[in-house]
């Protein structure tokens, strides 16, 4: 299982829906078997977390793996992926 360094890749903050692909990318090289590593990360917006986390569990890539989340972060990858699921063709702004 390959490891995305978040904070080699964006840091210290996940802003934006460009930056969240190119994690998406990375990941779908790996068929989504990766793990995130938000070590050092200090902020995720809706936006980024929508288009990289939301995207992959809705459809149905779950195989990967989150360390080193701080509460907030967390808890914004399950609201973004709930919101998702109640509005699926819903574009977070």
């Amino acid at each position: 299982m390959k490891t995305i360094e978040l904070k080699k890749k964006i840091w210290p903050a996940l802003v934006t829906r460009p930056d969240a692909r190119i994690v998406f990318d990375e990941a779908k090289q790996e068929d989504f078997n990766v793990i995130f590593d938000f070590d050092e990360i200090k902020l995720m917006t809706s936006s980024f977390a929508d288009e990289l986390f939301a995207k992959m569990i809705i459809e149905g890539k779950t195989n990967f793996k989150i360390i080193n989340a701080d509460d907030y972060n967390k808890k914004m990858i399950i609201f973004v992926t709930e919101s998702r699921k109640k509005s699926p063709n819903k574009q977070l702004i």
